[in-house]
């Protein structure tokens, strides 16, 4: 049974397989014995003490091979992909009837990483509250604690070597007045919030078309007032990968965000938060198929409902997302033929005529600008969420 480790990915965030923090291990073989790596990563996963849920196993044919991904959620995607390696490991030494290799010592070593691991119970109930209120929330790779986003957030450490205060005076008799005990610290929910954030994803146009849409905030659209104008000053992040995109959401000083995603990080950890006000998916980092698509779409999957999506029609992968939207969605494209079956049906639509910019619904339909003659993917997208936002979201002025 020769088999191989083909891929092995440990999502941090929502991905094109979850909403929620996943693992996708995959094996290539000359049979089928996914039954044989399904127990095996139960066993595993019981033995090391880590949550698994939703599981997925599939096995195709290619070529002379078989391919095996498992697909999982769980809270610690980088156990589990640790967890992933142990299950090549143990293949590989039953293949090979390696005597040496003990599966005990393995299974020991991951447990006690997971023990050191682990999160202190104090902050496992926040994150628990904060799912609970509607609060994002997430632990940062320094292992602090993040609860809101920006100016309408939290930064508290997770450990309890840090989350502890001392006894008062009147207890010295109790226990001693330098005795550390475990305290939950107090938290103003009410305080607690996402802030505006625009995201755009997709390559190469992605961080262009970002940096256009904020020109347009700065300018605050003045020749056409609305809500694209914002009440607080953004900030503007480009090509951003996972963590990055956490450490700007942890700075206090950021009161609504324009962000463009890194397109590497999306197709390999996942997305980096939990919601956003509205979106662009504008290309696609190299082939046109829905795999790219997937992953570059994932804002899509959580803006919220009174948000926005501005989708490239131009792209069929990404067109094709629409059906998925949670939101109104406003598609653009360059070619006004791409776009004429939506524009029928009633779908809100903007697109190029000659040297000009036009939004259209049905049969009636406005000019928004004059093109200019370069980043035109950007002027589109940038022009489709402003005139978007200005019929239905209130978002980024809150």
């Amino acid at each position: 049974m020769a088999i191989s480790l083909t891929r092995l990915l440990a999502f941090d965030g929502p991905n094109r397989y979850s909403p929620q923090p996943a693992v996708l291990i995959q094996f290539s073989c000359d049979t089928d014995c996914s039954t044989r790596l399904r127990q095996l990563l139960k066993d595993a996963a019981q033995q090391v003490g880590i949550i698994l849920a939703y599981l997925e196993v599939e096995a195709r044919q290619q070529n002379d091979r078989v391919i095996i991904e498992l697909r999982f959620t769980t809270p610690t995607p980088r156990l589990g992909a640790a967890v992933g390696q142990y299950l090549f490991a143990a293949l590989r030494a039953e293949e090979q009837n390696d005597q040496q290799w003990d599966a005990e010592e393995q299974l020991w070593l991951l447990q006690k990483r997971r023990r050191a691991e682990a999160l202190p119970v104090l902050a496992l109930q926040l994150l628990a509250e904060a799912s609970h209120r509607g609060i994002p929330a997430f632990v940062q790779s320094d292992g602090t604690l993040q609860l809101g986003y920006g100016v309408h957030g939290i930064n508290l450490p997770a450990r309890p070597s840090t989350m502890e205060q001392q006894l008062h005076p009147d207890e010295v008799g109790i226990r001693g007045a330098a005795t550390p005990i475990p305290m939950t610290p107090v938290v103003e929910w009410a305080q607690l919030s996402p802030i505006p954030l625009v995201a755009f994803s997709g390559h190469p146009q992605a961080s262009a078309v970002a940096a256009t849409a904020f020109q347009k905030l700065q300018q605050g659209a003045n020749s056409q007032p609305g809500p694209f104008q914002p009440a607080v000053q953004p900030t503007l992040v480009l090509d951003a990968g996972f963590d990055r995109v956490r450490t700007v959401l942890a700075e206090r000083s950021v009161e609504s965000l324009v962000i463009a995603l890194s397109d590497g990080d999306l197709a390999t950890r996942g997305l980096a938060f939990s919601t956003c006000s509205a979106c662009a998916i504008v290309g696609l980092p190299e082939r046109d198929e829905p795999a790219l698509a997937e992953s570059v779409g994932l804002p899509l999957l959580v803006t919220e409902a009174n948000g926005l999506a501005a989708l490239d029609a131009d792209t069929p992968a990404i067109l094709a997302l629409s059906a998925y939207a949670p939101c109104p969605i406003v598609l653009f494209s360059r070619f006004e033929p791409n776009i004429a079956q939506q524009r029928a049906g009633g779908q809100k639509v903007v697109f190029v005529r000659a040297d000009s910019i036009i939004a259209a619904v049905g049969a009636a339909e406005r000019e928004l600008a004059t093109l200019q003659a370069t980043d035109i993917s950007g002027q589109l997208a940038a022009w489709a969420l402003w005139w978007g936002m200005n019929d239905t979201v209130t978002a980024l002025t809150r």
